[in-house]
Protein backbone atom coordinates (compact mmCIF):
# COMPACT_ATOMS: atom_id res chain seq x y z
CA UNK A 1 0.00 0.00 0.00
CA UNK A 2 1.52 3.07 -1.45
CA UNK A 3 1.28 5.87 1.20
CA UNK A 4 0.62 9.34 -0.68
CA UNK A 5 1.95 12.84 0.84
CA UNK A 6 1.10 16.10 0.06
CA UNK A 7 2.66 19.05 0.93
CA UNK A 8 2.01 22.06 2.80
CA UNK A 9 1.83 25.72 1.42
CA UNK A 10 4.27 27.81 3.36
CA UNK A 11 3.14 31.44 2.99
CA UNK A 12 5.95 33.75 1.57
CA UNK A 13 4.44 36.76 3.28
CA UNK A 14 2.56 36.07 6.48
CA UNK A 15 -0.32 38.37 7.63
CA UNK A 16 1.37 40.79 9.72
CA UNK A 17 -1.25 42.24 12.72
CA UNK A 18 -2.93 45.14 12.01
CA UNK A 19 -1.30 48.57 12.18
CA UNK A 20 2.50 46.49 12.37
CA UNK A 21 4.18 46.39 9.50
CA UNK A 22 7.28 45.18 8.85
CA UNK A 23 10.53 46.65 6.99
CA UNK A 24 10.01 45.70 3.66
CA UNK A 25 6.40 47.32 3.72
CA UNK A 26 7.96 50.43 3.56
CA UNK A 27 10.58 49.84 0.43
CA UNK A 28 8.05 51.05 -2.32
CA UNK A 29 7.95 54.04 0.20
CA UNK A 30 11.56 54.42 0.07
CA UNK A 31 11.78 54.09 -3.46
CA UNK A 32 8.93 56.47 -4.33
CA UNK A 33 11.01 58.93 -1.50
CA UNK A 34 14.34 58.59 -3.16
CA UNK A 35 12.62 59.42 -6.72
CA UNK A 36 11.23 62.56 -5.11
CA UNK A 37 13.97 63.96 -3.71
CA UNK A 38 15.87 63.57 -6.88
CA UNK A 39 13.48 65.41 -8.33
CA UNK A 40 13.53 68.23 -5.80
CA UNK A 41 16.86 68.50 -6.21
CA UNK A 42 17.00 68.60 -10.15
CA UNK A 43 14.20 71.74 -9.42
CA UNK A 44 16.53 73.07 -7.04
CA UNK A 45 19.96 72.63 -9.47
CA UNK A 46 17.77 73.78 -12.52
CA UNK A 47 16.44 77.03 -10.23
CA UNK A 48 19.70 77.93 -8.58
CA UNK A 49 21.38 77.82 -12.56
CA UNK A 50 18.49 80.32 -13.75
CA UNK A 51 19.29 82.12 -10.72
CA UNK A 52 22.83 82.24 -11.75
CA UNK A 53 22.17 82.66 -15.35
CA UNK A 54 19.92 86.04 -14.75
CA UNK A 55 21.86 87.11 -12.11
CA UNK A 56 25.68 87.67 -13.84
CA UNK A 57 24.41 89.89 -16.22
CA UNK A 58 22.95 92.19 -13.35
CA UNK A 59 26.15 92.06 -11.24
CA UNK A 60 27.96 93.73 -14.13
CA UNK A 61 25.49 96.55 -14.15
CA UNK A 62 25.27 99.64 -11.92
CA UNK A 63 22.50 98.96 -9.91
CA UNK A 64 19.88 102.39 -10.10
CA UNK A 65 19.16 104.13 -6.66
CA UNK A 66 15.67 103.88 -7.24
CA UNK A 67 15.75 99.78 -7.94
CA UNK A 68 12.69 98.43 -6.79
CA UNK A 69 12.60 96.51 -4.10
CA UNK A 70 12.60 92.34 -3.54
CA UNK A 71 8.99 90.74 -3.81
CA UNK A 72 7.72 93.45 -5.36
CA UNK A 73 6.84 91.42 -8.89
CA UNK A 74 9.54 92.54 -10.98
CA UNK A 75 11.76 90.86 -14.28
CA UNK A 76 12.63 87.24 -13.95
CA UNK A 77 16.73 88.88 -13.48
CA UNK A 78 15.20 90.10 -9.94
CA UNK A 79 13.96 87.03 -8.94
CA UNK A 80 17.44 85.03 -9.98
CA UNK A 81 19.14 87.73 -7.69
CA UNK A 82 17.53 87.11 -4.95
CA UNK A 83 17.23 83.73 -4.23
CA UNK A 84 21.10 83.65 -4.87
CA UNK A 85 21.79 86.16 -2.22
CA UNK A 86 19.37 84.65 -0.06
CA UNK A 87 20.35 81.29 -0.64
CA UNK A 88 23.64 82.62 0.77
CA UNK A 89 22.19 84.71 3.76
CA UNK A 90 20.16 82.32 4.46
CA UNK A 91 23.61 79.69 4.63
CA UNK A 92 25.75 82.02 7.14
CA UNK A 93 22.41 82.90 8.89
CA UNK A 94 23.48 80.88 11.97
CA UNK A 95 27.05 83.07 11.92
CA UNK A 96 24.83 86.24 13.14
CA UNK A 97 21.68 85.04 14.74
CA UNK A 98 20.62 87.14 18.13
CA UNK A 99 19.02 86.88 21.07
CA UNK A 100 15.68 86.74 19.61
CA UNK A 101 17.00 84.02 16.91
CA UNK A 102 17.77 81.93 19.29
CA UNK A 103 15.20 82.13 21.87
CA UNK A 104 13.25 81.26 18.79
CA UNK A 105 15.20 78.45 18.05
CA UNK A 106 15.11 77.17 21.46
CA UNK A 107 11.52 77.31 21.76
CA UNK A 108 11.45 75.22 18.17
CA UNK A 109 13.55 72.18 19.82
CA UNK A 110 11.39 72.16 22.59
CA UNK A 111 8.26 72.06 20.53
CA UNK A 112 9.55 69.08 18.38
CA UNK A 113 11.08 67.45 21.14
CA UNK A 114 7.89 67.45 23.54
CA UNK A 115 5.98 66.61 20.58
CA UNK A 116 8.04 63.28 19.95
CA UNK A 117 7.43 62.12 22.89
CA UNK A 118 4.09 61.69 21.77
CA UNK A 119 4.99 59.89 18.49
CA UNK A 120 3.84 56.16 19.48
CA UNK A 121 0.77 57.66 21.01
CA UNK A 122 -0.20 59.81 17.84
CA UNK A 123 0.42 57.17 15.52
CA UNK A 124 -1.48 54.48 17.19
CA UNK A 125 -5.01 56.90 17.62
CA UNK A 126 -4.09 58.08 14.33
CA UNK A 127 -4.05 54.33 12.59
CA UNK A 128 -6.82 53.05 14.81
CA UNK A 129 -9.36 55.61 13.01
CA UNK A 130 -8.37 55.16 9.70
CA UNK A 131 -11.18 54.55 7.36
CA UNK A 132 -11.53 53.99 3.25
CA UNK A 133 -13.20 57.73 3.30
CA UNK A 134 -10.08 59.25 5.45
CA UNK A 135 -7.94 57.70 3.69
CA UNK A 136 -9.62 58.94 0.17
CA UNK A 137 -9.91 62.26 1.84
CA UNK A 138 -6.31 62.43 2.98
CA UNK A 139 -4.89 61.13 -0.50
CA UNK A 140 -6.85 63.98 -2.47
CA UNK A 141 -4.92 66.76 0.01
CA UNK A 142 -1.74 65.18 -0.32
CA UNK A 143 -0.56 67.11 -3.63
CA UNK A 144 -1.25 70.59 -1.57
CA UNK A 145 1.96 69.30 -0.25
CA UNK A 146 3.77 68.63 -3.82
CA UNK A 147 2.76 69.54 -7.22
CA UNK A 148 -0.36 71.52 -5.76
CA UNK A 149 1.75 73.83 -4.18
CA UNK A 150 3.65 75.21 -6.94
CA UNK A 151 0.00 74.70 -8.95
CA UNK A 152 -1.07 77.69 -6.56
CA UNK A 153 1.79 79.47 -7.16
CA UNK A 154 1.66 79.56 -10.06
CA UNK A 155 -1.58 80.56 -10.98
CA UNK A 156 -1.33 83.69 -8.21
CA UNK A 157 1.59 84.68 -10.53
CA UNK A 158 -0.43 84.62 -13.42
CA UNK A 159 -3.18 86.36 -11.32
CA UNK A 160 -1.15 88.70 -10.74
CA UNK A 161 0.24 89.89 -14.45
CA UNK A 162 -3.02 89.60 -15.98
CA UNK A 163 -4.50 91.99 -13.28
CA UNK A 164 -1.34 94.02 -13.11
CA UNK A 165 -1.90 93.28 -9.09
CA UNK A 166 1.96 93.35 -7.82
CA UNK A 167 0.93 92.11 -4.46
CA UNK A 168 -0.37 88.72 -5.81
CA UNK A 169 2.80 88.35 -8.19
CA UNK A 170 5.68 89.28 -5.33
CA UNK A 171 2.99 86.78 -3.23
CA UNK A 172 4.04 83.88 -5.40
CA UNK A 173 7.45 84.80 -6.06
CA UNK A 174 8.19 85.20 -2.40
CA UNK A 175 6.62 81.49 -1.64
CA UNK A 176 8.51 80.08 -4.46
CA UNK A 177 11.89 81.20 -3.48
CA UNK A 178 10.37 79.92 0.17
CA UNK A 179 10.03 76.72 -0.90
CA UNK A 180 13.12 76.16 -2.90
CA UNK A 181 14.93 76.93 0.36
CA UNK A 182 12.80 75.33 3.14
CA UNK A 183 12.02 72.26 1.03
CA UNK A 184 14.77 72.26 -1.55
CA UNK A 185 17.71 72.99 0.79
CA UNK A 186 16.92 72.77 4.50
CA UNK A 187 14.94 70.16 4.69
CA UNK A 188 16.33 67.80 2.39
CA UNK A 189 19.88 68.24 4.01
CA UNK A 190 18.05 67.89 7.44
CA UNK A 191 17.01 64.22 6.40
CA UNK A 192 20.30 62.77 5.42
CA UNK A 193 22.10 63.78 8.54
CA UNK A 194 19.40 62.61 11.29
CA UNK A 195 18.09 59.84 9.16
CA UNK A 196 15.05 59.13 10.56
CA UNK A 197 12.68 55.87 9.73
CA UNK A 198 9.18 55.96 8.60
CA UNK A 199 6.94 55.18 10.86
CA UNK A 200 5.62 52.38 8.42
CA UNK A 201 8.98 50.86 8.03
CA UNK A 202 8.29 49.07 11.74
CA UNK A 203 11.85 50.08 13.33
CA UNK A 204 10.14 52.22 16.11
CA UNK A 205 9.87 56.25 16.21
CA UNK A 206 13.86 56.50 17.92
CA UNK A 207 15.41 54.81 15.16
CA UNK A 208 17.95 57.20 13.70
CA UNK A 209 20.64 56.08 10.90
CA UNK A 210 22.34 59.25 9.87
CA UNK A 211 23.09 59.15 5.86
CA UNK A 212 21.99 55.87 5.51
CA UNK A 213 18.82 56.83 3.70
CA UNK A 214 16.25 57.61 6.07
CA UNK A 215 13.95 60.33 5.42
CA UNK A 216 11.45 60.78 8.13
CA UNK A 217 12.64 63.97 9.80
CA UNK A 218 11.43 66.45 8.93
CA UNK A 219 8.73 65.95 6.83
CA UNK A 220 9.28 67.47 2.83
CA UNK A 221 5.17 67.92 2.69
CA UNK A 222 4.75 69.31 5.40
CA UNK A 223 7.94 72.12 5.01
CA UNK A 224 6.27 72.83 1.15
CA UNK A 225 2.97 73.42 2.49
CA UNK A 226 4.01 75.61 5.38
CA UNK A 227 6.64 77.56 3.34
CA UNK A 228 3.73 78.29 0.82
CA UNK A 229 1.56 79.41 3.48
CA UNK A 230 3.89 81.27 5.64
CA UNK A 231 4.18 83.51 2.42
CA UNK A 232 0.94 83.87 1.62
CA UNK A 233 -0.30 85.30 5.66
CA UNK A 234 2.78 87.20 5.58
CA UNK A 235 1.11 89.08 2.45
CA UNK A 236 -2.43 88.98 3.16
CA UNK A 237 -4.18 91.80 5.30
CA UNK A 238 -7.56 89.69 5.27
CA UNK A 239 -8.02 86.53 8.34
CA UNK A 240 -9.70 84.35 5.77
CA UNK A 241 -6.98 84.35 3.33
CA UNK A 242 -4.55 83.89 6.54
CA UNK A 243 -6.47 81.03 8.21
CA UNK A 244 -6.87 79.04 4.54
CA UNK A 245 -3.51 79.66 4.24
CA UNK A 246 -2.48 77.86 7.53
CA UNK A 247 -5.60 75.81 7.45
CA UNK A 248 -4.95 73.89 4.64
CA UNK A 249 -1.13 73.66 5.62
CA UNK A 250 -2.25 72.19 8.59
CA UNK A 251 -4.29 69.76 6.97
CA UNK A 252 -0.82 68.60 5.10
CA UNK A 253 0.16 67.75 8.24
CA UNK A 254 -2.56 65.65 9.17
CA UNK A 255 -2.71 64.11 5.76
CA UNK A 256 1.14 62.61 6.60
CA UNK A 257 0.35 61.41 9.94
CA UNK A 258 -2.80 60.10 9.07
CA UNK A 259 -1.21 57.98 5.96
CA UNK A 260 1.40 56.44 8.24
CA UNK A 261 3.78 58.56 6.21
CA UNK A 262 5.61 60.30 9.00
CA UNK A 263 5.92 60.84 12.49
CA UNK A 264 3.96 63.51 14.43
CA UNK A 265 7.30 65.07 15.09
CA UNK A 266 8.38 65.29 12.01
CA UNK A 267 5.29 67.30 10.67
CA UNK A 268 5.90 69.69 13.63
CA UNK A 269 9.72 70.49 12.46
CA UNK A 270 8.81 70.26 8.84
CA UNK A 271 5.97 73.24 9.79
CA UNK A 272 8.63 75.30 11.49
CA UNK A 273 10.70 75.20 8.91
CA UNK A 274 7.95 75.72 6.21
CA UNK A 275 6.65 78.72 8.36
CA UNK A 276 10.14 80.27 9.67
CA UNK A 277 11.62 80.32 6.14
CA UNK A 278 8.86 81.85 4.71
CA UNK A 279 8.43 84.58 6.90
CA UNK A 280 12.06 84.83 6.98
CA UNK A 281 12.01 85.26 3.15
CA UNK A 282 9.13 88.12 3.41
CA UNK A 283 10.48 90.21 5.57
CA UNK A 284 13.88 90.70 4.60
CA UNK A 285 12.29 91.28 0.96
CA UNK A 286 10.39 93.90 2.67
CA UNK A 287 13.29 95.26 4.30
CA UNK A 288 14.75 95.83 1.41
CA UNK A 289 17.55 93.51 1.92
CA UNK A 290 18.30 92.33 -1.40
CA UNK A 291 20.58 95.47 -3.00
CA UNK A 292 23.21 95.45 -0.33
CA UNK A 293 22.88 92.91 2.56
CA UNK A 294 22.25 89.66 0.17
CA UNK A 295 25.33 90.61 -2.17
CA UNK A 296 27.98 91.25 0.45
CA UNK A 297 28.32 88.94 3.51
CA UNK A 298 30.91 89.80 6.54
CA UNK A 299 33.50 87.44 5.10
CA UNK A 300 33.48 88.66 1.80
CA UNK A 301 32.58 92.13 2.23
CA UNK A 302 33.63 95.67 4.46
CA UNK A 303 32.81 95.82 7.92
CA UNK A 304 30.12 98.06 7.49
CA UNK A 305 28.33 96.06 5.09
CA UNK A 306 28.59 93.38 7.22
CA UNK A 307 26.30 95.39 9.87
CA UNK A 308 23.93 96.01 7.00
CA UNK A 309 23.32 92.43 6.32
CA UNK A 310 23.20 91.52 10.15
CA UNK A 311 20.21 94.35 10.18
CA UNK A 312 18.54 92.34 7.52
CA UNK A 313 18.26 89.13 8.95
Amino acid sequence: MRLGTSSIPVCSNPTRPAGVRGADAGRPDAALARRLRRLTAAVVLVALAFAVATAAPAAAAPVPATAPASGSGGAPQGFGKRLLADLLALVTKPAHMDAHDWTSLGLGTLAVAGSATLDPRVRTWAQDHRSASSDKLATSIRPLGQWGAFAVLGATWLAGKAWSKPSLTSTAEDGLEAAILAAGVVTPVLKEVVGRQRPSYGAGHATFKPFAGGSSFPSGDATLAFSVASAFAAHASSFWVKGTAWGLAGLVGWERVHLDRHWASDVVAGALIGGAVGDWVVRRHESGGTTSAWAVVPSLGPGAVGVEVARSW
